[in-house]
């Protein structure tokens, strides 16, 4: 007795839903290496600000300990 309310998926259907599936997760697998990249980027300038600033602050401590040696301070 055939099912007159079912549904039919044929296979052509189920294989262009299997590649559509597989291009999306291709460009998802190229998006997280572009953002992990992003992160380690990040990350490196994130050092960088980080280390000038401790320069910046040792640099300014060393400054007004040489002005207070020559002003008598």
């Amino acid at each position: 007795m055939a099912d007159t309310h079912g549904v039919v998926v044929t296979m052509n259907e189920i294989y262009a839903e299997l590649q559509a599936v597989h291009d999306e997760v291709r460009d998802m697998r190229s998006d997280v290496k572009s953002i992990a990249d992003h992160e380690s980027r990040i990350r490196s300038l994130e050092r960088k600000i980080w280390i000038a600033a401790g320069i910046a602050a040792a640099g300014s401590g060393a400054i007004v300990q040489s002005l207070n040696a020559v002003l008598g301070a």
